[in-house]
């Protein structure tokens, strides 16, 4: 379960890695088309909808590269399920089944990010795209460092639960070794170092768990 965990968590990671990846390419992409001078107005997007490889998809919807249809696409477009929002709802919607199993602060994160794209249009983000994709790539930041703080937790209890096992393993094998040479005094001595042992394993745990909280 835990390792099911950890590698859904992992692949949530990469929607909304992605998510912010695609906020970084179009903010540095307005800086760069206020420098560079344009014989065209529509080879400015038609530039980032082929860095983004949707152009055939884009041209199903769209005649020409106008910038509102190329920021509605490649950011709010639900139908495109390699627009901006699109990664954040997949990622949402993985991270709902998992809910149970994890802290709701990572939850509500990725939950509040969704409802804000929601309820934004392509005016907000021309009324100012650095300050719209900025926001996008603050909640972004925020996400991936609470769920790096749950996978590490998650690989934690993974470890600890395989010490538990190593523990058992060795009880059932000494106990056996014991029981063939008759030499009760010798097994029980040999269990309690196997029980220090994985006795101070789990108090190491224990202040990994302290100094993450």
């Amino acid at each position: 379960m835990l390792n099911r965990n950890a590698e859904a968590l992992f692949w949530i990671g990469r929607y909304i890695e992605r998510a912010e990846n695609h906020a970084r390419l179009i903010d540095v992409h307005y800086h760069i088309q206020q420098e560079e001078d344009f014989q065209a107005e529509g080879h400015k997007w038609s530039r980032l909808i082929d860095a983004l490889g949707v152009r055939n998809e884009y041209l199903q919807q769209f005649e020409s590269f106008a910038e509102q249809d190329v920021l509605s696409f490649i950011t709010l477009d639900l139908g495109n399920s390699n627009s901006l929002f699109s990664c954040v709802h997949q990622a949402r919607n993985n991270l709902r089944t998992l809910r149970q199993h994890l802290p709701s602060e990572l939850w509500d994160i990725a939950n509040g990010f969704n409802l804000w794209l929601g309820e934004q249009s392509v005016a907000d983000i021309m009324s100012s795209p650095h300050q719209f994709y900025q926001q996008v790539k603050e909640r972004t930041a925020m996400f991936l460092g609470a769920e790096q703080s749950v996978m590490l937790y998650q690989l934690l209890k993974l470890r600890l639960e395989i010490a538990h096992l190593h523990l058992q393993l060795a009880v059932r094998l000494h106990q056996r070794e014991y029981v063939i040479i008759k030499e009760p005094a010798g097994c029980f001595q040999t269990l309690v170092k196997i029980k220090r042992s994985h006795e101070g394993f789990e108090h190491i745990g224990q202040q990994g768990r302290a100094g993450s909280s």
